[in-house]
């Protein structure tokens, strides 16, 4: 899975669409005006081909996305707070967008290596911004707060900008909610969380009965993966691809583990380069807004 190439865009403020069910994958994803801390990233040049990824706030100055959406330096990254974007009115969101100052990633990994298996869970990367770009952000880093690690089929929360469709050309771009479960096995793929469109054998981790969750399409790439704890989300994974099986019913979608070590590592390095992540608390999901109004990218006019 690839970030997709089709640039898009949201309405203003005022006429925000409500929460609904709806067709899109997600594959039983359902429009959704929440998740604030959600972000749509493009990537590349204006008037060009552009990678579409989503992201999301972690900070004031922090956001988290997938390395692979990275196809050019800083200076052509786009970062947007919005549920709906159409492409007639992406020039004007770009304009109101901000860049980071600085990206993080692992060293030696290229966003283009993704036919190599070893690239997924390098696929993640930290975008630092200006100080008080956002505001405190209503999700936590599990792994530099020291929480428990989620049970395995954990219900999860997928929210992503993706596409329609396997065939969607991408003229419009929707914020979805998507169901899933966390499950980290080695034996199925080191340093990864990984949920399937079916129900799995607890014991065998075989697919069985029909699709009960989402799957991921292109432009998803980055979005996270929230664990709910109380009133807190929790992010515990971002989202590096998916792909079918032979059977042609089952998909699964893979997170970039932020409870491994090398995720560690690497947000730890992010931190002493200036990346400010939030810390436990208790807060509202809706409750992140850009700070200041001459930074506001939250409504498109």
């Amino acid at each position: 899975m690839s970030c997709g190439i089709e640039p898009a865009q949201q309405k203003s403020c005022e006429v925000t669409p409500p929460t609904s069910q709806s067709a899109l994958n997600i594959e039983d994803g359902t429009e959704t005006t929440d998740f604030a801390s959600t972000v749509l990233i493009f990537s590349g040049t204006p008037g060009g081909m552009m990678g579409k990824c989503t992201g999301t706030i972690v900070g004031h100055n922090a956001v988290l996305t997938a390395l692979h959406c990275m196809r050019s330096d800083v200076g052509s990254i786009y970062v947007i707070q919005t549920n709906r974007l159409t492409r007639e009115e992406a020039g004007q969101a770009l304009r109101r967008s901000v860049s980071p100052k600085k990206m993080i990633s692992h060293a030696g990994v290229s966003p283009t290596s993704t036919a190599n298996l070893e690239f997924f869970p390098n696929d993640f990367v930290v975008l630092i911004f200006a100080d008080r770009t956002f505001s405190s952000a209503a999700v936590t880093i599990p792994s530099l707060a020291d929480i428990a690690r989620p049970s395995q089929f954990t219900p999860a929360m997928m929210v992503g900008f993706g596409k329609s469709s396997p065939t969607d050309i991408g003229d419009v771009s929707v914020k979805r909610l998507g169901t899933g479960f966390y499950l980290t096995k080695s034996s199925i793929a080191k340093d990864l969380v990984v949920t399937f469109n079916r129900a799995l054998d607890p014991q065998t981790l075989q697919p069985q009965g029909p699709k009960k969750y989402s799957q991921t399409l292109q432009g998803d790439s980055g979005g996270p993966m929230f664990i709910k704890r109380d009133n807190r989300l929790d992010i515990v994974g971002v989202l590096s691809g998916g792909s079918y099986y032979t059977d042609g019913t089952t998909s699964s979608s893979m997170y970039v583990d932020l409870y491994s070590s090398r995720s560690l590592d690497l947000m730890r390095r992010a931190v002493g380069e200036g990346a400010a992540f939030t810390k436990i608390q208790d807060v509202n999901p809706n409750d992140v807004m850009p700070s200041q109004a001459g930074q506001s990218i939250n409504c498109i006019n």
